[in-house]
């Protein structure tokens, strides 16, 4: 009869290096051509960019009321995972100790947030990129928690011939 596997055998805790940056952005070269005019008035989403990193470039939208940008909207891949809470721990340190002082979202002008977009995706992005002993995560703030995708995971090359 075979034995029912155990949840865990060993536990503890232990110091770890994490390093943490924000996600490159890539802006949509179609942002100037917009009619940020047009723009100014009423509700909007458009999409601004692609965040590099994680399963797939990531799209983000800016959401526009009246003229102001009033949030982003960061898109989620299919193989996006919620986080732990232990790895959620991390990323709220992560996320508060990347944010300039003063940090939190405040609405921008559209045509503020058109000229630099890239400034105003590290704070209100929501987004980090983490690596733990050589993987990378990029997860997101999203529904009162964090969901995290990997890219592609190398340790080395690979030689079909040995399969």
């Amino acid at each position: 009869m075979a034995k029912k596997p155990t949840k865990s055998a060993l536990k503890f805790d232990i110091r770890v290096k994490v390093e943490v940056t924000v996600p490159e952005f890539q802006p949509l070269a179609s942002t100037r051509a917009l009619d940020l005019k047009r723009l100014s008035k009423g509700n909007h989403k458009v999409e601004v960019g692609f965040l590099k990193g994680g399963c797939c470039p990531t799209m983000v939208r800016a959401v526009i009321r009246n003229g102001m940008v009033t949030a982003l909207e960061v898109e989620q891949c299919k193989e996006t995972k919620k986080a732990s809470s232990d790895l959620s721990a991390v990323l709220k340190e992560a996320r508060r100790r990347l944010q300039p002082r003063g940090g939190k979202w405040q609405p921008v002008a559209v045509g503020e947030f058109m000229r630099d977009s890239a400034r105003f995706i590290i704070i209100g992005g929501g987004c980090i990129f983490i690596c733990i002993w050589g993987h990378c995560l990029l997860c997101c703030a999203r529904d009162g928690g964090f969901h995290c995708s990997t890219g592609d995971i190398a340790t080395g090359p690979l030689n079909a011939s040995k399969f």
